[in-house]
């Protein structure tokens, strides 16, 4: 055989190898449902995102609550509060907008805590350290996504 063939072969038979061993591939219908649709076992809330960065310049941040589920029938009203963790102190560097609990609407999947920023308030960085508390309709926090923590820094 050629170099040529030998190549190509060998190429052939490592392509194949690898599909083989890819537990959720088919070789007739390609991937499983799983990895195009949404399937959910238990209904979840968590923060997203459970980390990020805020300059007090910004005025304003936003951490969205999310319901890990498909869309329910009824309000979600998620309960959280800001950790003892926090460094940053409400009045002093922040004021929450959105009070506790929240309500992610029928037919969707989040919810905003809004959080004003106090200008001049912060000299070197802070944190807002938040935990999910209550929910409603049978909803459980996710054990991953039920705390969240914003470091607010000063403006430049």
């Amino acid at each position: 055989m050629s170099k040529s063939l030998n190549l190509k072969l060998a190429i052939f038979i490592v392509a194949a190898l690898g599909f083989t061993g890819c537990k959720d591939w088919d070789p007739i219908n390609g991937f499983d449902e799983g990895h195009t649709q949404r399937e959910f076992e238990d209904e979840k809330v968590g923060f997203y995102p459970i980390s990020q960065e805020a300059s007090e310049a910004d005025e304003s941040v936003t951490l969205e609550v999310q319901l890990i589920a498909e869309p329910k029938e009824s309000d979600v009203e998620v309960g959280y509060s800001i950790s003892d963790g926090s460094t940053a102190e409400e009045g002093e560097h922040f004021e929450i907008v959105s009070d506790s609990p929240v309500s992610i609407e029928a037919g969707t999947n989040t919810a905003d805590v809004e959080i004003e920023l106090i200008e001049g308030s912060v000299e070197e960085e802070v944190s807002l350290q938040f935990s999910l508390d209550e929910v409603s309709d049978g909803v459980e926090p996710a054990d991953n996504l039920k705390e969240a923590e914003i470091f607010i820094s000063p403006a430049n």
